[in-house]
């Protein structure tokens, strides 16, 4: 995810917050959709919500960053794959048990 957010400039609760579905190969362009936030007053408590401004926002990367995500999403389904039921990513780019913190019902 290195390349995601050198190369984009997006900020880190928006790399959380993408999802395969927002990832556009054949057309170059990531939609950046919503973001990981925390929730104020309580502690450990995060959240997926949209953008500060409502809006969706579209961005076309440099070809390296899709080369690396390819191989992210080639690793995830070889995992999904390895795991069978086990393995819970939610479609995430960013695997979902490292934001088991976070309410993706939000």
């Amino acid at each position: 995810m290195f390349f995601v957010d050198v190369f984009t400039g997006l900020r880190q609760g928006e790399i959380v917050g993408l999802t395969w579905d927002c990832v556009d190969f054949d057309n170059g362009i990531i939609r950046v959709e919503k973001q990981l936030k925390r929730k104020t007053g309580k502690e450990n408590h995060y959240f997926f919500d949209s953008l500060k401004n409502s809006k969706t926002r579209v961005i076309a990367p440099a070809p390296v960053v899709f080369d690396a995500l390819r191989m992210v999403k080639k690793e995830q389904s070889e995992n999904r794959l390895k795991y069978g039921s086990s393995y819970d990513n939610k479609d995430n780019l960013i695997l979902y048990s490292l934001m088991s913190l976070a309410d993706t019902s939000v």
